[in-house]
């Protein structure tokens, strides 16, 4: 199944399809991981200012929804307003620092830590740089 990821950031909100399963570790004597398949970008959208009719963002996003053939979505954003302009009812999965991660995040104040930031870390696990 297709997997729309969101990525949210204080201006754009970019979207891109991912139809891969989470990596697995490579077989031999290495901690690395298997590279996960590549991301397909599906576009982008304005993220609107408080002040702004939120409508033309919900019209948007049920285009990017539609290209990614209305599966499941992943949002990492740094905006936090973006998850209440998504419509009810998606199968959504919000980043956050409760989320399900491949390493410890032993900092005093998880929730002051950003998605961005714990996928940037994820990554770096998944390239075997822990």
């Amino acid at each position: 199944m297709t997997t729309l990821i969101l990525d949210a950031g204080n201006t754009r909100l970019m979207g891109a399809l991912w139809a891969g399963q989470a990596p697995r570790r490579r077989s031999g004597r290495s901690t690395r991981l298997r590279s996960p398949e590549p991301l397909t970008e599906v576009g982008s959208l304005p993220v609107p200012d408080a002040a702004a009719d939120p409508a033309e963002f919900r019209d948007g996003f049920q285009r990017l929804h539609q290209a990614a053939g209305r599966g499941p979505v992943v949002l990492v954003s740094v905006v936090p307003r973006v998850v209440e302009l998504l419509p009810p009812g998606l199968d959504l999965t919000v980043v956050d620092h409760r989320s399900s991660l491949p390493f410890d995040l032993a900092v005093a104040e998880p929730a002051l830590v950003g998605p961005d930031r714990l996928c940037n870390m994820a990554a770096a696990v998944f390239a075997g740089l822990d």
